[in-house]
């Protein structure tokens, strides 16, 4: 094995992924073999900083097929701004919903009224 590729074997160990895994994501088309030693597939060593970004994209609830539309392209990472404009709205959105959902959770954990609905500064945080 050269400098520059690597087994599905070792790409699974390196990237705390199954082969299975590694397998479905060539498969979806977000990674890609560079051909086989035997029996083994072969990966350019690049493909562990493609999956990287995959697990980094996914652990922010984007699909693997937001994923695959976004930034793999023709079997390189390219990325598609419109798309990548969309999910970084939705992800603020989701950012600003939790944020809001912290400060009433705060709020709550040391509201002295009886019903939250009542407290003046309970309404302020619900009104945003």
């Amino acid at each position: 094995m050269s400098h520059t590729e690597i087994d599905i074997g070792a790409l699974a160990q390196r990237s705390q992924l199954s082969t299975a895994t590694l397998r479905y994501y060539e498969e979806k088309g977000l990674i890609h073999s560079i051909g086989r030693k035997g029996l083994r597939r072969q990966y350019a060593l690049k493909t562990l900083d493609q999956l990287r970004l995959i697990q980094m994209a996914q652990q922010s609830s984007l699909t693997l097929e937001d994923i695959k539309n976004i930034f793999f392209q023709q079997q390189n990472i390219q990325i598609d701004s419109a798309l990548l404009d969309d999910k970084i709205e939705s992800i603020e959105q989701r950012i600003a919903q939790m944020q809001t959902t912290l400060l009433i959770l705060k709020h709550i954990a040391t509201c002295l009224y009886p019903q939250h609905l009542d407290c003046p500064e309970f309404q302020k945080i619900m009104a945003g």
